[in-house]
């Protein structure tokens, strides 16, 4: 997973070199985003709840009027309070628990726009890249924590609202899917996924 980390650092480079030409000519912009989270699948099974805890940091450079290529960095944490049984490799445990899942994506990605009405954008995209993931089970005096790296894909698709000739609000959402891992917690076959909804202000900027 290192090489993905390396990857991104480069592409984030190549960006700002390049960004000054481009701006020129399209703008690029700068987004700060409130992520929140609804869980699937396993991740969903140890962590039902939703995710009111996320940010994102997202720059776009946009390589034509209606295409952006981009990179973010994101985080959510989703969080259950529970005294359900859950099963682990050697025992069952029940008692009052403390889970955590703890997401944080290292994605790039491109965005294609359409054409709106009334300062409304749509669009769709598609992003890629690593994932680091924690995982913490904490029942009376035992605390257990997980920690790991995954490749993940995230499709998505909102809208652009054009408030000024300098910045915007977006509404967005994604769908996140990781490679799966055997959890060092429960034992088992776990592949994270869950669903993003994220609100942001963009700028507009010459970075």
């Amino acid at each position: 997973m290192k090489s993905i980390k390396y990857t991104l650092i480069i592409i984030f480079a190549l960006v700002l070199l390049c960004s000054s030409k481009s701006n020129a000519q399209y703008g690029n912009e700068v987004y700060l985003n409130y992520n929140f989270g609804v869980p699937l699948g396993d991740s969903k099974e140890y962590v039902p709840n939703v995710s009111f805890i996320g940010a994102e940091l997202n720059l776009k450079k946009f390589v034509r009027p209606n295409l952006s290529l981009s990179l973010s960095f994101g985080w959510n944490v989703f969080f259950k309070e529970t005294t359900e049984l859950l099963s682990l490799p050697n025992a069952d445990i029940s008692g009052k628990q403390n889970r955590y899942i703890n997401t944080i994506p290292l994605l790039a990605g491109g965005q294609l726009y359409f054409k709106g009405s009334q300062g409304i954008t749509p669009y769709i995209g598609a992003n890629l890249g690593a994932l680091f993931l924690s995982r913490r089970l904490s029942i009376g005096v035992y605390d257990l924590t997980e920690r790991s790296w995954h490749f993940l894909v995230q499709p998505e698709l909102g809208l652009v609202f054009n408030i000024s000739h300098y910045s915007d609000v977006a509404f967005g959402l994604t769908y996140n899917y990781a490679t799966g891992s055997t959890s060092d917690i429960t034992g088992k076959s776990v592949k994270e996924s869950w669903i993003g909804i994220k609100l942001g202000y963009g700028w507009k900027t010459g970075f």
